[in-house]
């Protein structure tokens, strides 16, 4: 998409719909539009490439790359406020998680991680976190 596309949708979500936060798509960010959620004030997460599956061994080396080459890119956004180190809605994996969250604690430890699940009874590793016990969800 050109660069005044990716504005442009950076501005809608902003004025139009009067977000506050976006989350990111898996896939490499625009820096167009990251530039855009600097200059608006649109605060942004910004999750790694990926979605429910976790592949072999040479699989999470590339994704601990995009890790790495995320935050290389785009530390210096003041507008992204967590980097998403869990492949969006995938299954646990305790040592590939630590692993992720790892790199981006030692790239900048100035923000928090996290990642997205589609599982209550996920576990917490990589810096996300959930409580069973919100409202409708078993609640005492």
């Amino acid at each position: 998409m050109p660069a005044r596309v990716q504005r442009k949708d950076a501005e809608i979500l902003k004025r139009e719909l009067k977000c506050n936060i976006v989350r990111t798509s898996h896939y490499p960010q625009s820096t167009h539009f990251l530039d855009a959620c600097d200059e608006l004030g649109l605060l942004v997460f910004e999750e790694i490439p990926g979605w429910q599956h976790i592949g072999d061994n040479a699989w999470k080396d590339v994704a601990c790359r995009n890790v790495e080459e995320m935050i290389w890119r785009d530390w210096n956004h003041p507008s992204i406020i967590l980097w998403g180190t869990r492949i969006n809605e995938s299954p646990d994996d305790h040592d590939f998680y630590a692993r992720t969250s790892g790199i981006a604690r030692a790239l900048d430890s100035s923000r928090q991680i996290g990642g997205v699940r589609n599982r209550y009874d996920s576990e917490p590793a990589g810096g996300c976190v959930h409580d069973e016990r919100l409202p409708g969800r078993g609640a005492p």
